[in-house]
């Protein structure tokens, strides 16, 4: 935070005499000569030398208000484009969602396509051994399997 400054009566701004006679509860009318000869008056009753007495004068209000609204402009623009970042990454995000989901569905129709293709040549295979099975000669081992597997099986 800013120090305080120092002013001598004569050196106070119109609205700091208006301040310093609103602090002691006196009339704030008139031109800045009547303003300076009240406060002056004002001191002498408190018993101070108004030609020595040092004001504290704080920094002007609408000079701190105006750094703090040009601050608060400065970090609008900043979260502003923060904002820009996050939406540019959210779309860009969002498109790379969807070409993962895409590629997902092709692999599952291309996987259920495989699926349906392996399981015509199961159901093939299995008329083709039933209907080698009904063919074969019966072994004279009794088994249904033809002779040639009936060895296989049995070493």
């Amino acid at each position: 935070m800013a120090s305080p400054i120092m002013k001598q009566l004569d050196q106070l701004l119109i609205k700091e005499l208006k301040q310093e006679l609103r602090y002691r509860g006196l009339k704030l009318g008139g031109s800045k000569e009547t303003l300076t000869a009240r406060l002056r008056k004002a001191l002498i009753e408190e018993e101070e030398d108004p030609d020595s007495y040092q004001f504290e004068v704080g920094p002007d209000i609408t000079e701190l208000l105006g750094k703090m609204q040009e601050k608060m402009d400065t970090l609008d623009i900043g979260i502003r484009t923060m904002q820009d970042k996050i939406d540019t990454l959210d779309s860009g995000i969002r498109t790379e969602l969807v070409s993962v989901n895409q590629k997902i569905t092709t692999m599952e129709v291309t996987m259920n396509q495989r699926v349906d293709v392996v399981e015509k040549d199961i159901e093939e295979l299995k008329v083709q051994v039933r209907e080698g099975l009904s063919k074969a000669p019966v072994s004279n081992t009794g088994s249904m399997l033809p002779e040639g597997l009936v060895k296989m099986n049995t070493g």
